[in-house]
C-alpha cells in the first residue's frame, strides 16, 4: 500500500481539477468506502485511539499528533481500497460525454 500525501498525488487523479478530483473522491467514498472491513477498522482504530488519550489526559499536542498521524492512515487505507472505483468511475464519466 503506497501512502499519497494529497488527492492529486493519486495516480487516477492526477489529470483532473481540483473540483473533479473532489467530487469524485466524494462519490466513491460514500458509494464504495464502508464496504470494506479494512476501512471500518481503521476507523475503530483511529477513535478508539482519541478516546484512550482522552481518558488517560494527555495533553493537547499529543492528541492532535494522534489526530494528524491516525486520520493520514485511515485516508491511505481508503485511497488504496477506492483506487478501482476511480477508474471505474473515470470511464463511466467519459462515456456519458
Amino acid at each position: 500500500m503506497k501512502i499519497y500525501w494529497r488527492n492529486k498525488d493519486i495516480p487516477e487523479l492526477a489529470g483532473l481539477s481540483r473540483m473533479e478530483r473532489f467530487k469524485m473522491m466524494q462519490a466513491c467514498y460514500w458509494k464504495f468506502g464502508f464496504r470494506y472491513w479494512q476501512c471500518w477498522v481503521a476507523l475503530l482504530v483511529f477513535v478508539a485511539l482519541i478516546v484512550l488519550e482522552e481518558a488517560v489526559g494527555l495533553a493537547l499536542p499529543y492528541i492532535l499528533i494522534t489526530v494528524g498521524i491516525g486520520s493520514q492512515i485511515y485516508q491511505s487505507i481508503v485511497v488504496d481500497r477506492l483506487r478501482p472505483h476511480f477508474r471505474d468511475y473515470i470511464a463511466e464519466e467519459k462515456r456519458r460525454v
